[in-house]
């Protein structure tokens, strides 16, 4: 009976470190796949589709290709929109991005988005990459997105 209590015990002790082996390596495994698959958003030309809203509102750039933005590794974002170029600067901490002051120039035209764009990048909060190879800027407060396609 003893020599049957110790084999018991033995077999699942096995099976404890078995499962604790296997969960480390399951959770370890898929953190290390979500950093490996992170692409750069830097050094592509990235062109606004649409920001979608968590009401459903979906706003779509009226003039197609012209609004984009550009991420320098320095720390630096440039663009344009349907009026004027713009410039300023980002930082990037893991997944988390914030814009600095976006400065541009200043012609006027009529009915542009110009303003409702810029407004949507002063509320952004994250960034990923979709499945598509889209820029998906996350706005704050899980608002809504912002998505882009890479226009290179």
């Amino acid at each position: 009976m003893v020599k049957k209590n110790i084999i018991i015990a033995i077999f699942v002790a096995v099976i404890v470190v078995l499962v604790g082996a296997f969960t480390c390596f399951f959770f370890n495994s898929s953190e290390s796949s979500e950093v490996s698959t992170s692409k750069p958003i830097t050094g592509e030309k990235w062109v606004w589709e649409k920001t979608v809203m968590n009401n459903d509102e979906v706003t779509t750039p009226n003039q197609a290709e012209a609004f984009t933005v550009t991420f320098d590794a320095e720390g630096q974002v440039t663009g344009t929109t349907d009026c004027n170029n713009f410039f300023g600067s980002y930082e990037i901490e893991n997944n988390k991005i914030t814009f600095g002051p976006l400065a541009s120039t200043k012609m006027f035209c009529e009915d542009s988005q110009e303003n409702v764009f810029h407004g949507f990048l002063g509320e952004v909060g994250s960034f990923f990459i979709d499945e598509s190879n889209r820029l998906v800027l996350e706005i704050k407060f899980d608002s809504g997105s912002i998505i882009f396609k890479n226009g290179n």
